[in-house]
């Protein structure tokens, strides 16, 4: 056996820890790795090579270079005590620390966007019972895997399946209905299904087109209590088609409402198209929006990042000592250069690629 020479099968990971060891690659395109062999969707495997080919990396870069220069001349002026910063000098530092403040602070809110490429867009059916809650996870998914009956009730526990729409990647969960009930199975899945809103990105409330309704009005504010992103889908319009409109959820709780049957597909792709375009919307607008934080550990750090550089500014006066400022920013730089990997610790790189495959 090769084991008896010594040679030790590869880690997790090692392959990819060696090339960053040796250079190759920074902490963030070691990352990149990571995501581009678990990707289970386009768009996640486009975030993934963008940041392997080094786009977030660049970036990140970009910000700490005039932060560098700026610490460079604060630790001159302390140097030569003598020489004071000049107030158009004071106003051009001040104006460096806030556009990297800028920078940062667009950056930040992608991380969103980037988790739900890695983990997928969550999406929880709830409402009635019999609505259709299990019958429309069967035609999201395009296939039956939630059992689908006349009888009330059917779903007493939480299902959770994965599917591809469009480009992008979904957890879709179906729920137990949401009614009164002293079956006390039932009553402990119509608990689960609202603890389960917290969970979701996006909550889609579907009634029943067909069924006169008392408790909608109560229901509605119930979810929306709850969570800050719901739709109200109407299905079975088949069945009555002056249900289209006749039940409708405003502005206040819901943000769009849809009408579809389920059984004839009618109104089924508007709802998936609207998905995508939800998942394509929770990008930020900012403009550096095709940079994306994709890892729980780098949207830590800008946020640390942003912390010191807004205690520089704080600082940034002259009544406060430079020496101040000058530790705000070395802390600030510090931190963006631990998120690509030129300061590491043996316990972050243990973290980073416990979690990949072996060899790799």
């Amino acid at each position: 056996s090769l084991f008896a020479f010594g040679i030790t099968p590869a880690e997790p990971g090692e392959f990819t820890k060696r090339a960053f060891m040796n250079g190759k690659l920074d902490l963030i395109q070691a990352e990149a790795i990571g995501e581009l062999i678990t990707a289970t969707s386009e768009a996640s495997l486009r975030v993934a090579s963008d940041n392997l080919a080094g786009k977030l990396s660049t970036f990140i870069d970009k910000v700490a270079e005039p932060l560098r220069d700026t610490l460079a001349e604060i630790e001159a002026s302390l140097d030569f005590p003598e020489e004071d910063i000049e107030p158009a000098k004071h106003t051009a530092l001040k104006n460096r620390i806030l556009e990297a403040q800028s920078s940062l602070s667009n950056l930040l809110p992608t991380f969103q966007f980037g988790l739900r490429m890695r983990e997928g867009f969550k999406v929880l059916l709830c409402g009635p019972p019999n609505a259709g809650k299990s019958s429309l996870l069967n035609a999201l998914l395009g296939r039956d895997r939630a059992i689908v009956t006349e009888i009330s009730g059917t779903t007493r526990d939480l299902i959770e399946e994965e599917c591809i729409i469009g480009n992008h990647r979904f957890v879709l969960c179906d729920s137990a209905g949401i009614t009164e009930t002293h079956d006390v199975v039932e009553r402990l899945g119509v608990e689960l299904s609202l603890e389960r809103i917290h969970w979701a990105d996006l909550v889609l409330l579907i009634i029943d087109g067909a069924e006169e309704y008392s408790n909608i009005d109560e229901l509605t504010k119930l979810i929306g209590e709850k969570t800050s992103n719901v739709w109200m889908v109407t299905n079975k319009v088949d069945l009555n088609p002056k249900s289209i409109g006749k039940y409708f959820c405003d502005g206040s709780i819901c943000h769009q409402n849809f009408y579809l049957s389920v059984k004839t597909g009618d109104g089924l792709q508007g709802l998936k198209q609207a998905l995508i375009e939800e998942v394509d919307n929770s990008k930020s607008d900012a403009s550096h929006s095709s940079v994306i934080l994709t890892q729980t550990r780098q949207a830590h750090l800008v946020e640390s990042a942003l912390h010191s550089l807004g205690e520089a500014l704080s600082h940034l006066d002259p009544q406060t000592p430079l020496e101040i400022v000058s530790e705000d920013l070395r802390v600030a730089l510090h931190t963006l250069e631990e998120m690509v990997g030129k300061t590491y610790t043996d316990d972050i790189l243990g973290r980073i690629f416990s979690k990949f495959c072996i060899g790799k």
